[in-house]
């Protein structure tokens, strides 16, 4: 069954099982179930890694994405880069202040506290990137009325006829319906 898998998909997967995998070995550190992720041992510490590891890799996706795009969409994925590698750093980044600044007794509270704030800030921001009618992907995706629409972009840029348009990527395709 993995040999249909795509390497998205492989990738997915692999990112679902090794949170499970990390935050189960933490319980061994702390099995009080109501707390937040302890990222001061090893697994928290690998935790944090991982997802600088994939703010890291969503900031190449968003470049190489950028350099392939219409001109009208460049400020928007410059934008997504920006706001999504923030907020995959922002927990490690907290968590390294923390454990370095703050007194030891404050220090589940603080990240607690900030991390929430931190990541509901981004996921904020990332939400208007996509929904704002101001941003360059409205006036380009499907949800606004022009003709020259996200899809059709995708479609034409990779080979897609009209009907029905398909997004190539080697030999997975997306139908764009």
């Amino acid at each position: 069954a993995l040999r249909s898998f795509t390497p998205t998909a492989i990738l997915a997967v692999s990112i679902l099982l090794s949170h499970i995998i990390l935050a189960q070995w933490g319980r061994m550190y702390n099995d009080d179930f109501d707390s937040y992720h302890d990222l001061e041992h090893l697994p928290g510490k690998l935790l944090m890694l991982w997802r600088i590891l994939l703010g890291f890799g969503m900031l190449g996706c968003c470049v190489s994405t950028r350099m392939r795009c219409p001109a009208s969409l460049q400020l928007f994925y410059l934008q997504l880069a920006i706001v999504g590698t923030l907020w995959f750093l922002s927990l490690p980044v907290l968590t390294w202040i923390v454990n370095t600044i703050v007194p030891y007794y404050l220090r589940h509270r603080t990240v607690g506290v900030w991390g929430a704030v931190l990541q509901t800030s981004g996921i904020v921001l990332l939400s208007w990137l996509v929904t704002s009618h101001s941003t360059p992907y409205h006036k380009f995706s499907h949800l606004s009325a022009t003709q020259d629409n996200l899809t059709d972009s995708l479609a034409s840029s990779s080979g897609g006829s009209d009907e029905p348009r398909t997004w190539m990527f080697g030999k997975a395709k997306v139908r764009l319906d």
